[in-house]
């Protein structure tokens, strides 16, 4: 499991990349090869950016309640911040 916090909008958020999104990214591209290939990729399509952030989120929040944290709950309205792009708009630092 790997955790660290995003900047987006002036705002830190946890994300983390475990078991579960491994899971849900194997269940949208069909085996862990193909969601390496396209997730992680410089060229990934903006849908798959939008879902595997949200899914990170989604993760990082969790895992950060369980470990005491009270950390702020991104909210689908989180993803109308991307309307214009989403190059340079993370500021990505760990935490």
């Amino acid at each position: 499991m790997k955790t660290m916090k995003i900047n987006v909008c002036g705002k830190k958020y946890p994300v983390c990349l475990n078991a579960r999104v491994l899971v849900a990214g194997e269940e949208r591209f069909g085996s862990l090869e193909k969601f390496d290939a396209a997730a992680f990729s410089p060229d990934i399509a903006f849908a798959d950016f939008i879902w595997l952030l949200a899914t990170m989120l989604d993760a990082g929040y969790k895992v950060a309640k369980r470990e005491g944290e009270e950390p702020e709950k991104p909210g689908p309205v989180f993803c109308n911040h991307f309307s214009g792009g989403y190059d340079g708009f993370l500021d990505v630092s760990a935490g």
